[in-house]
């Protein structure tokens, strides 16, 4: 059986996503299987998460760089050059990477997608997203990776429950060794901090943190924050930051890759996952698989993926989230208690069973 994976969400993430993340590890595993050959058609990428495959499993080649006003052109030449490869390839099945690619395929070629939230449709006010309409339409079959994402896409978009499984993600590659990359500037230890991970937009909720925070005297006095990707600090938030009362460098902002967030998983005092909603929610079982206990916030999702290992708020009380993370970062005793029901829940969670599942769709589909 011949699978292939298309080139958009390669492009789409630059270096590290979470959606690249999944597929990487995915066809990691996938591709043991000896009576599958698989495929992936990305002629030009730049994502590093692709970057960790064997060149044998892609069909393109790695850049690091675009001239300034280029990217569409670019963009448009790897769009159709992988496209006219991957149905050279002849697939059985067409695993699509993204919503937007579209491509003619032959009749007897099987389409699966994967869809991971419905954040955009349920926070833009745009009730459906036309590319993803037409996408989950034209599948044979839709991978949710929660079931709450499978419930908000049968309810936002009128899909057959039938035509959905749920496979969960994984997080063994946060298995790595104890030392911080070589090229990082981060080697030195950190007074006790709380962690916060990703992007601090709009429903990722963390200005509702960051303002709780300033309100505990304990907190402010005991504590830094610190940020492990998403943007940089922005003029704005700095201000912020010194309207609430925060010390200078008490919030620190951090880049890097997964030796990093391994160290900062490992040595903080607890991490805190504020959001408003997601699909799954990776950083969740990163943490607990690294024994970090958690501190989340209540929403369908966290409650389905965690269950009782974690410590919930209501991510809209300021009250609440203080007094979960005080409940944590100064109790020993029940941070172990979190720790060990963390380590107990996320082996419930792997790539090979993600993988496994996936290929079981696979087999059904021919």
């Amino acid at each position: 059986m011949k699978i292939a994976y298309d080139y958009e969400i390669f492009w789409k993430q630059k270096k590290f996503g979470g959606i690249s993340r999944y597929f990487s590890n995915l066809i990691k595993y996938i591709c043991k299987n000896k009576k599958l050959t698989t495929k992936i058609f990305s002629h030009l990428y730049f994502n590093a998460n692709l970057s960790t495959l064997s060149k044998d499993l892609i069909e393109g080649t790695k850049i690091n760089y675009i001239p300034p006003f280029s990217g569409k052109i670019f963009e448009f030449y790897t769009k159709h050059i992988s496209n006219l490869k991957l149905l050279k390839f002849k697939p059985d099945i067409i695993h699509r990477t993204y919503f937007s690619n579209n491509f003619s395929i032959k009749e007897k070629t099987k389409l699966v997608i994967t869809v991971y939230d419905l954040i955009h449709e349920i926070f833009s006010g745009n009730p459906k997203v036309k590319p993803k309409q037409i996408a989950v339409n034209l599948a044979d079959k839709i991978i949710c990776i929660s079931n709450n994402t499978k419930n908000d896409l049968i309810n936002i978009y009128n899909i057959k429950p039938e035509k959905i499984s749920v496979i969960y993600l994984g997080c063994e590659h946060m298995n790595i060794n104890n030392l911080l990359s070589e090229n990082s500037n981060n080697n030195k230890p950190y007074t006790a901090y709380i962690l916060y991970v990703g992007s601090r937009k709009k429903y990722k909720n963390f200005d509702f943190l960051l303002n709780a925070f300033s309100k505990s005297e304990k907190l402010m006095k005991d504590f830094n924050i610190i940020l492990f990707g998403g943007e940089n600090i922005t003029v704005q938030e700095i201000k912020k930051f010194k309207d609430l009362n925060f010390r200078e460098n008490q919030i620190i902002h951090i880049e890097g890759d997964d030796f990093i967030l391994k160290n900062l998983f490992s040595n903080a005092r607890a991490y805190v996952f504020p959001s408003l909603y997601e699909g799954f929610g990776l950083s969740l079982i990163e943490s607990m698989y690294l024994s970090c206990p958690v501190i989340c916030s209540n929403i369908k999702t966290f409650i389905e993926i965690a269950k009782d290992s974690v410590e919930y708020f209501d991510p809209k009380n300021y009250e609440s989230i203080i007094s979960s993370i005080e409940k944590v970062v100064y109790s020993n005793e029940y941070s172990k208690v979190l720790i060990k029901k963390g380590r107990e829940r996320v082996s419930k969670f792997s790539w090979k069973n993600c993988a496994s599942e996936t290929n079981q769709i696979y087999q059904n589909l021919i």
